[in-house]
């Protein structure tokens, strides 16, 4: 959801802009899409509010779950349901930290340069201004970074 004014998104003359970008969403239910969306835009808050929330769920994410599936599909022995939860909360241990240096340089009223952000496809690493060699979670190839 980019570009969201109160026409369509997808209408490049629709207005000015009443929510910042929230991101993607997937579903071949329309009905769910729909509901999804309003829900996201209405728990839009300001920025310092949305880097906090973001924190405390990447770090739920982190310190809890992540450490409950691990306990979990290790009594059931699959290995690849295993290194896939392992390398998912590293990925949200990076997030949090990415979130929680932005929200020090928001309260420091420092301005946040545009870089641009590459995710790793395998792992969720997020790296900036340019795709590592190697991903320095789950070890794969930069091939497998996205520009978001």
């Amino acid at each position: 959801m980019k570009r969201i004014s109160r026409s369509c998104d997808c209408d490049p003359f629709a207005g000015p802009v009443i929510c910042p970008d929230i991101g993607y969403l997937v579903s071949d239910d329309p009905v769910a899409i729909d509901k999804a969306s309003l829900d996201l835009i209405n728990n839009v808050k300001d920025t310092k509010s949305n880097l906090l929330d973001a924190i405390n769920g990447e770090t739920y994410e982190t310190k809890q779950m992540y450490r409950v599936f691990l306990k979990n599909t290790k009594k059931t022995g699959n290995d690849v349901a295993e290194l896939s939860f392992s390398l998912a909360r590293k990925a949200e241990k990076v997030h949090a930290e990415i979130f929680s240096k932005y929200l020090k340089l928001l309260k420091k009223n420092k301005v946040i340069e545009k870089r641009k952000v590459f995710v790793c496809q395998i792992c969720g690493n997020v790296e900036f201004v340019a795709p590592p060699a190697i991903c320095s979670l789950c070890d794969h190839s930069q091939k497998f970074f996205n520009e978001v």
